[in-house]
């Protein structure tokens, strides 16, 4: 990658790729409780660890089954 960013930038994103470990401990922690947790068979979890060891936890990716997309957005609306 060769892009140029103004030196304000550029501090920024150095500072916050010296934590990039930091933050993918977390996102692999919040990983792991979503994995326990979801365990309805209408929901399929697209990428597991086992799947893709150097995943980087950006999103967690799942498709929902049986058209109970409203169901699912009904439910996390209220919890």
């Amino acid at each position: 990658m060769n892009y140029k960013l103004p030196n304000s930038l550029a501090y920024l994103a150095y500072n916050d790729l010296k934590k990039i470990d930091i933050y993918n401990l977390k996102r692999r922690y919040i990983a792991n409780i979503y994995n326990k947790k979801i365990n309805n068979k209408n929901i399929e979890i697209l990428i597991r660890e086992k799947d893709l060891e150097e995943q980087n936890y950006f999103r967690y990716p799942i498709i929902i089954k049986n058209n109970l997309i409203s169901n699912f957005v009904k439910y996390f609306r209220d919890n």
